[in-house]
Parts: C-alpha cells; sequence; structure tokens
C-alpha cells in the first residue's frame, strides 16, 4: 500500500512545478455504518406500520397421507428495516405458528419449527462486539417463505383446524460493517489526486476509478469473511409482534 502510495504522489508532481496543491485528509477510525438510523421516522413504530403476514394453502382440504406446504408473504410497511435474518427466512418465519383443533385446543409441534440464527463475537476497535446475522428490509419489499410440509412439525388427523403465525420482530439501528484499514488509506490517495489542480482529467479520472475498484474489492473480501450481514447487537431498538390471518384447514 505504501508503494503505490508513493507512485500516486510521484506521478501527481508530474503535474506540478513544486509541491503538491491540496492537503491530505486525516485518517479516521473505522465505525459502523448505520443504515437509515431514523428509519422508524417520528411516529410510533405499531406492527400495521412494520409490515403485514398473510398466511396460505394451495387448497383448504388435504388427504391423510398428503403433505401440506404452507406459504407466507411478508409485506413490509413504510419504513426500512433491519431485522435478523433467521425472523424472516425459511422455516424461521414459521417459529411462532399456532395450530388449534376444532375445539380451540393448540398443538404443540414436535419437534420444535427452528432456524437458530447466526452469532459472532468479534474484536473491534479494542473491545469485544456482539453481532446476530441480519438483512435489510426495504419498504414496500415482499418476502414469501414457506415451509414444506406441515405434517413435518405437527401430528395431524382427521379434522379441522385453524392455522396463524405470530412472528416477534426485532429491529436494529447499525450493520456492522467497519472500513478494512487499507480502504481508508485509498481514499486518502483519491483525495490526494482530486486536490491536484495541474493533472490532466483524464488521467485523474482513470486513477481514480482504478482506486475505487480497489476499495470495492476490499470491502467484498470484507463481507465475504462476515459471511452475510451482520447487525450490532447494542443496536437493538425494538420489537412488535406481527399477527397474520387465520387460516382454516381441513383433513380427511
Amino acid at each position: 500500500m505504501t508503494t503505490r502510495l508513493l507512485i500516486c504522489l510521484t506521478l501527481c508532481s508530474l503535474y506540478t512545478t513544486g509541491c503538491l496543491s491540496g492537503t491530505t485528509a486525516k485518517t479516521e477510525p473505522a465505525s459502523p455504518v448505520a443504515l437509515n438510523p431514523d428509519a422508524i421516522g417520528t411516529e410510533p413504530a405499531t406492527p400495521a406500520t412494520l409490515g403485514d403476514l398473510h398466511l396460505s394453502l394451495a387448497k383448504p382440504s388435504y388427504g391423510l397421507n398428503e403433505p401440506i406446504p404452507l406459504d407466507m408473504t411478508i409485506q413490509v410497511g413504510k419504513f426500512d428495516l433491519l431485522v435478523p435474518y433467521a425472523t424472516v427466512t425459511s422455516r424461521g418465519a414459521f417459529a411462532k405458528l399456532v395450530v388449534k383443533n376444532n375445539l380451540g385446543q393448540v398443538i404443540v409441534p414436535k419437534p420444535p419449527i427452528t432456524f437458530p440464527a447466526k452469532t459472532k463475537t468479534v474484536m473491534w476497535e479494542d473491545k469485544v462486539v456482539s453481532c446476530i446475522q441480519g438483512t435489510e428490509l426495504k419498504a414496500g419489499q415482499v418476502r414469501k417463505p414457506s415451509l414444506k410440509d406441515l405434517k413435518s412439525y405437527y401430528k395431524l388427523g382427521p379434522g379441522d383446524y385453524t392455522l396463524q403465525v405470530l412472528m416477534e420482530l426485532k429491529v436494529y439501528r447499525e450493520i456492522f460493517a467497519p472500513e478494512p484499514p487499507e480502504v481508508l488509506e485509498i481514499k486518502n490517495e483519491i483525495q490526494i489526486v482530486q486536490a491536484d489542480t495541474v493533472m490532466p482529467d483524464d488521467m485523474k479520472e482513470r486513477m481514480i476509478r482504478n482506486l475505487e475498484k480497489e476499495i470495492e474489492g476490499l470491502r467484498s473480501a470484507e463481507a465475504a469473511q462476515l459471511d452475510g450481514t451482520y447487525l450490532l447487537k447494542d443496536s437493538f431498538r425494538g420489537a412488535a409482534t406481527l399477527e397474520s390471518n387465520i387460516v382454516p384447514l381441513t383433513i380427511q
């Protein structure tokens, strides 16, 4: 990195009569990138504003030995949200599925429907930081998790049932995404090139474009090491319980 910086300075000096014009920006310590810190806005965050759940079956009646696939549509509300990945993905979205028989009795799943959340504990700025794998839900976005077969978790005989999902949606404020030190150095190099008043514009553009590509590569490598998006546990903002519609089911 130091060698490339010296080369960059040498090229700039070819187009100046003395010292480089402009100044070198001070390198600031890396900090987590906050995505929409005020995403929930000034109005109270309620289940209705966070999102809507819609549960559905392909048909209302199934045979005793027939698999029962269950689909869910998650319609995100008016705000961008940072939430745990496991809560809205695959079978994790059905972790709090409530199945009742015709007497209103709750049937307990065996085994429980689970999708463990990935967590990481890392050292960052000389302190231990706890993170949980997360995802960003954009306002208005639709996600469609599904359960392959209800009978994989519930022992259901002939009769009438109702299905409903209760989802505890935890919202976080920040993604853990510290800038690698190399990225900060390259940003300084870009500022040096931008500050030069003599270098031809086409050469500036080429140098800046190449440096920006290096930044993209470094960020991709950092993201790969984290194995996805991770949320700072300390940035937990609050939670709300979303309730889906109630779906009738008949097993013959």
